[in-house]
């Protein structure tokens, strides 16, 4: 090798190095740079956590159960086979006040669970005379009172869910269970209570 080369082989030595010490210099600064991203979480308060207090209602003969706020009263009919529960706050600041603007006309939040042992029973009780007794869903389908129509899936099984109009505003749901049908009513309850309320239906048989 001449002392040209010899020359050459020096200079590229060189320039590898610096080129390498440049290249981790570079990456070293980059690294340091970079902010490192921190996970944080986020807790939303959400009505789920007063549902912690609330009480279950459990029901043997019509097999079901349900969670509702602690302050509301039951009330169990057994000859027209329902169970109704009331805000006793609404009730009684209604019966109070007697002020028909509360709860836009005098009504406490409610919610009724209505049981058949079959469609039959429920639309022969409807008082409409009928020459030919519809199916349930017929009748859902004809009634003019019925707006919002929708297939939902409720405690697991099909149900249907609609606004009613009649002597005040309900949201219904018909939902089968065995061949059983069970009504569910509620009025005056706002959401995200009465979806809330709705969520802990359970059928227990």
């Amino acid at each position: 090798m001449n002392l040209n080369q010899k020359g050459f082989a020096k200079v590229a030595l060189i320039a590898v190095i610096i080129t390498t010490i440049s290249v981790s210099g570079y990456f070293i600064l980059v690294k340091k740079s970079t902010p490192t991203a921190q996970q944080t979480s986020v807790s939303t308060p959400t009505l789920k956590n007063e549902m912690a207090d609330w009480k279950t209602y459990t029901n043997e003969k019509y097999g079901f159960k349900i969670q509702l706020p602690d302050d509301w009263q039951t009330k169990e009919d057994s000859k027209y086979n329902f169970v109704s529960f009331n805000s006793q706050e609404k009730f009684n600041a209604i019966t109070k006040h007697n002020d028909s603007e509360v709860n836009g006309g005098g009504m406490s939040d409610n919610v009724t669970i209505s049981y058949y042992k079959d469609d039959a029973e429920y639309i022969s009780q409807i008082g409409y005379q009928f020459q030919k007794l519809p199916t349930l869903e017929e009748y859902i389908n004809q009634n003019s009172d019925v707006r919002n129509l929708q297939t939902i899936n409720f405690a697991g099984q099909s149900a249907f869910r609609a606004n009613v109009n009649g002597m005040f505003d309900e949201d219904v749901i018909w939902v089968r269970k065995d061949k059983h049908l069970y009504i569910i009513r509620l009025v005056g309850v706002g959401n995200p209570l009465g979806n809330e309320i709705l969520s802990t239906f359970k059928f227990t048989k």
